[in-house]
């Protein structure tokens, strides 16, 4: 079964998309951890265009570490009835003043790609 949902969330995040505006778009200067790395961080806050009818205008939060080279995306969804979040890493391969690029790095043999427009202001 968990394989299965797996598979299916994965499907859903590679199915191509229109860029879609979130409610939140933010690129800032951080300080991370315990070592207190400097670090560029983006967060972004919506709901996709395919979440269900359901799910809120919050239900997808993305954050990113340049410093760190990686993102993580958490995705509410909905499957007969019962909510779940799920959560996925993404290594940064590209991160300029236009844009990020991240895929994510699990063995499904699915191939993730994560792309924030920094000048539209997208994900």
């Amino acid at each position: 079964m968990r394989q299965l949902l797996s598979v299916f969330v994965a499907f859903a995040l590679a199915v191509p998309v229109a860029a879609q505006q979130p409610v939140i778009f933010d690129v800032s200067n951080v300080v991370m951890g315990a070592q207190k790395t400097p670090t560029l961080w983006l967060f972004a806050e919506g709901m996709w265009s395919d979440a269900g009818e359901h799910i809120g205008p919050g239900s997808t939060q993305i954050q990113c570490y340049k410093s760190f080279g990686f993102c993580d995306v958490a995705n509410a969804f909905e499957t007969l009835g019962v909510a779940g979040v799920n959560l996925t890493s993404f290594d940064i391969l590209r991160w300029d003043s236009k844009e990020i690029i991240a895929v994510d790095s699990s063995p499904i043999c699915i191939v993730n790609t994560l792309r924030a427009d920094l000048i539209l202001r997208a994900c």
